[in-house]
């Protein structure tokens, strides 16, 4: 798994633009910055972030990670990304790209 992560102006969005044109999977849910909107769906959250256990925190890693190698998801996942892109009231996220190919 490759993640690419900087400050805006870093550089980033060149890289992550080499990767996508080199077939790198970057994921579905793009912005123009190719900021992987999954990502900050599931984790760019303050108030879910402030009583989130380690266990909590890993859980989202390990369905972003099966999201991302583009493995089946769990129906259990799938339920979890909605709910996150539904609840999460900094960024709110439209969940059609979560129904793809990962069913």
């Amino acid at each position: 798994m490759i993640a690419i992560g900087g400050l805006g102006g870093s550089g980033t969005r060149a890289v992550a633009e080499v990767f996508k044109q080199t077939g790198i999977y970057m994921g579905d849910d793009l912005n123009r910055a190719n900021d992987n909107l999954l990502f900050t769906s599931l984790f760019k959250n303050p108030d879910w972030y402030k009583t989130a256990t380690e266990k909590n925190i890993q859980e989202r890693l390990e369905i972003f990670e099966r999201y991302m190698a583009q493995d089946a998801i769990t129906p259990s996942d799938f339920v979890k990304i909605c709910r996150t892109a539904s609840s999460n009231k900094i960024f709110r996220s439209d969940t059609k790209f979560y129904i793809n190919d990962h069913e």
